[in-house]
């Protein structure tokens, strides 16, 4: 009788009924692992049986709606992840060896009928299998691997090869994608753990993932729909992985020019990046053919003609144009989507030995892209094609040249500062309009910043500048500059209204406006408008340290123009009349802007951020009362993160303590000591009373007596005088000023005393001057000395 804790599960798989519902709930683990220990054997022999039944179904049982092979997988992953390595020694060679048979019958199926549905089963069987069964678990079992696992190595690299070379053959249908990213994810596994075996599959791996990555493009006339993203990066990934493949060969083997007969993995990596470089690069002379590119460096002799196994465009413009830019956007990544291309995603791929690669000649690339511009010697209908393609290659120039940076980091600094290329970001984004400059002032602030940015939050490049240079002010120009334009230029759509008619004025108008609030003249700005001037508050707190060192004339008035550009835009922003009703954009962008201002005060010290903090408080605390949730949690958090600048010496547990009675005392004592909670406190009432009680009459020494009894008297501890026989003369003795104190006990007025003269003693022999009775009676500090201005240090009077 099988455990009463599997009987839902081996009903549903006896039933055939809702088996996926029974297999994925989160209770199947914990009761296969309970029947397990209770050691019910009759249960793990009944699931076993299901497995062997549905792992032998043929392949057109598994074209419906529910194919048992995705049942057989999910059962394999179970009872191995809860019953341990044994099993896969027990089913091993049974399993491996009847999905063998269902890959070839697969493939076999999709070259006579390409729409298949069994290959996202078949493909989720042998994925399982591969990555665990004959994965790197497998190699933990030495004797496992070299009987079970050594033979099928190389027949089930072939079997899958023909499965996607079968489901590729006509292109990838939108419904195969998945069960053809898992294939190629699982050839990438094997081709890095068994590259020596795969070596004699090396030219038909490299040929399908060529033919899925760049074969839509290859005609002249192409207008094939893109490759989609998880595809590409699949069969990249598995093209970046070929190399190992190759012989290992020492560095002076790669470096010489010997003759060897072995092709080396370096030189492998290298060929298949230089074939897409080339492509690239014809593809882009190709977009602007009026444009001289041999003056920015670009060789198109020297590049391979039919690389990737593309056409030659053909001579009409109006065909050759388009498909050139699709080509480039393929290579480099899209200029309106900014999803990365082929050869940012192969630069990307992490290999396991060293690689050449060509670093300058990939940003000679980025930067000729950068200043790609239509030539006055195009005709008017092709300088029309040009003008549409030259804006998309500096967008694809610019984001080419930050993934380049991001991904190799310090190796391209000493690449950047030998050339003009942040010169020519700076020009883009002072004198293009529209994305570009703002592609241009994205990747000014990703490339000098040391923080993180973005979505995904990755870490800026960090590449250092000179704060002397001239290069440093021009940056920190284009980065104030989106934020005065926001704030001082007036809105687009208010300067383009002409000269209308005067309306009429009706008595109703006064009725219908009453409560309702203008708009302010930042919110009818673009949105453009705004996440300009977010970019540029980004790249102004990346270069304002270089401004704040002031190594350079004009270096004070830049940083000072920036910081009240930054201030002032929160100011109009956060008090800008509906700005609850804005658009979702313009209240992140506000979000972005406290914060922005926040760091600028938090992560520098000088004049110019402590002129700037009262202000920058004010506006803190106007925004946390906002009615916009994003808005008035950003300013929260600026005045949570502020109050350490403010209040320095307070820690922020002093806030969490009710110390109002405590800073009523520190009111009337008139010092600005922050009061800190006593071990005894017991509330402000008590306190009151207790302050209502207190003398202030404190025993001074006379003068007239003797050194050593006034001595002996300032030994002694301060008591309490006692109120019938006042020893001191004194003045009005200052009140209690506790709120609310519940019926105060008045002091008792002392008697004033008949006054003695005091003779002053010789200098010699003079003890302490006397205290004036105001002090005496309103400090407990120590007296003072009286100085006598009149009394020269050479002589003493008596």
């Amino acid at each position: 009788m099988p455990s009463p804790l599997l009987e839902p599960l081996l009903a549903a798989l006896d039933a055939d009924a809702h088996c996926d519902a029974a297999l994925w709930c989160a209770a199947s683990d914990q009761q296969i692992r309970a029947t397990l220990l209770e050691g019910d054997v009759d249960s793990l022999s009944m699931l076993e049986k299901h497995l062997t039944q549905r792992l032998h179904t043929p392949v057109a049982a598994n074209e419906g709606p529910t194919p048992p092979w995705h049942v057989a997988a999910r059962l394999m992953s179970l009872v191995l992840s809860q019953a341990g390595w044994h099993m896969a020694e027990t089913h091993g060679a049974a399993w491996l060896q009847r999905t063998h048979a269902h890959l070839e019958q697969v493939a076999q199926r999709l070259r006579t009928s390409p729409g298949s549905a069994a290959l996202d089963a078949v493909a989720e069987l042998a994925a399982f299998l591969m990555q665990d069964i004959m994965g790197r678990e497998s190699t933990a079992h030495p004797e496992f691997h070299r009987v079970i696992v050594a033979p099928w190595i190389g027949k089930w690299g072939q079997a899958v090869v023909a499965v996607v070379e079968s489901a590729t053959a006509a292109g990838p249908a939108p419904g195969m994608v998945p069960g053809i990213v898992s294939l190629l994810d699982a050839l990438s596994l094997h081709v890095e753990l068994y590259a020596s075996t795969y070596r004699t599959l090396t030219s038909s791996i490299h040929a399908l993932c060529m033919r899925l990555l760049f074969a839509p493009l290859a005609p002249a006339t192409a207008e094939a729909a893109p490759v989609p993203d998880a595809l590409a990066r699949s069969a990249t990934h598995l093209l970046a992985s070929l190399h190992l493949t190759g012989a290992i060969t020492s560095e002076a083997a790669i470096l010489s020019s010997s003759a060897s007969g072995k092709v080396s993995q370096a030189q492998l990596w290298a060929a298949t990046l230089t074939e897409m470089l080339d492509a690239a690069m014809m593809a882009a002379c190709n977009s602007v053919p009026s444009m001289d590119w041999h003056v920015l460096g670009v060789q198109v002799a020297l590049a391979q003609p039919g690389a990737l196994a593309w056409e030659w465009p053909s001579s009409d413009y109006y065909q050759a144009i388009p498909t050139s830019v699709r080509r480039c956007e393929h290579l480099l990544g899209a200029a309106t989507s900014g999803s990365m291309g082929m050869v940012p995603l192969f630069l990307t791929v992490p290999t396991l030995r060293a690689v050449p690669v060509p670093l300058s000649r990939c940003l000679l690339l980025a930067h000729a892209l950068m200043q790609a511009h239509s030539s006055s010697r195009a005709t008017v209908d092709q300088a029309r094609l040009e003008a549409y393609a030259a804006p998309k290659l500096r967008i694809m120039g610019t984001q080419f040249l930050v993934q380049l940076v991001l991904a190799f980091r310090e190796v391209t600094w000493p690449l950047l500062h030998g050339s003009s290329v942040l010169s020519t970001l700076c020009t883009m984004a002072e004198t293009e309009r529209g994305m570009v400059r703002l592609v241009a002032v994205r990747a000014l602030h990703v490339l000098l910043s040391r923080g993180e940015h973005g979505v995904n939050r990755l870490p800026g490049a960090g590449v250092p500048l000179d704060p002397a240079s001239t290069l440093a002010q021009r940056i920190a120009r284009v980065a104030i500059q989106p934020l005065s334009e926001l704030l001082v230029l007036e809105p687009v759509l208010w300067a383009s209204d002409g000269a209308r008619k005067r309306s009429r004025t009706f008595d109703s108008d006064a009725i219908s406006r009453v409560g309702r609030a203008s708009q302010d003249a930042v919110l009818a700005k673009p949105l453009l408008a705004w996440d300009l001037a977010g970019a540029g508050a980004a790249l102004f707190l990346s270069v304002f340290s270089s401004m704040s060192t002031s190594a350079a004339p004009g270096h004070r008035d830049l940083a000072r123009a920036g910081a009240l550009a930054l201030l002032g835009t929160c100011e109009a922003v956060v008090s800008a009349r509906l700005m609850d009703a804005a658009a979702p954009t313009h209240v992140e962008s506000a979000a972005l802007f406290v914060r922005a201002l926040c760091q600028l005060i938090l992560g520098h010290a000088s004049a110019l951020v402590s002129h700037l903090l009262a202000r920058v408080h004010a506006v803190f605390t106007y925004g946390s009362h906002s009615s916009s949730p994003v808005l008035s949690a950003a300013c929260e958090d600026a005045l949570l993160c502020l109050r350490t600048v403010i209040r320095p010496r307070a820690p922020p547990l002093v806030d969490a303590v009710d110390s109002s009675a405590l800073e009523e005392r520190i009111d009337a004592d008139g010092t600005d000591q922050i009061p800190m909670p006593l071990p005894g406190w017991r509330g402000s009432a008590a306190a009151a009373i207790e302050a209502g009680h207190v003398s202030t009459a404190v025993p001074v020494v006379a003068e007239a007596e003797p050194r050593q009894e006034a001595l002996a008297a300032e030994a002694e501890p301060r008591r309490e005088a006692p109120a019938a026989e006042p020893r001191l003369v004194s003045s009005q003795p200052r009140e209690a000023s506790a709120p609310k104190a519940p019926a105060p006990v008045p002091p008792c007025p002392a008697p004033a005393l008949p006054e003695t003269d005091v003779c002053p003693a010789p200098m010699s022999e003079r003890s302490v001057p006397p205290m004036p009775d105001a002090i005496a009676v309103d400090s407990d500090d120590e007296a003072l000395p009286e100085l006598h201005m009149d009394d020269s240090d050479d002589e003493v009077t008596s």
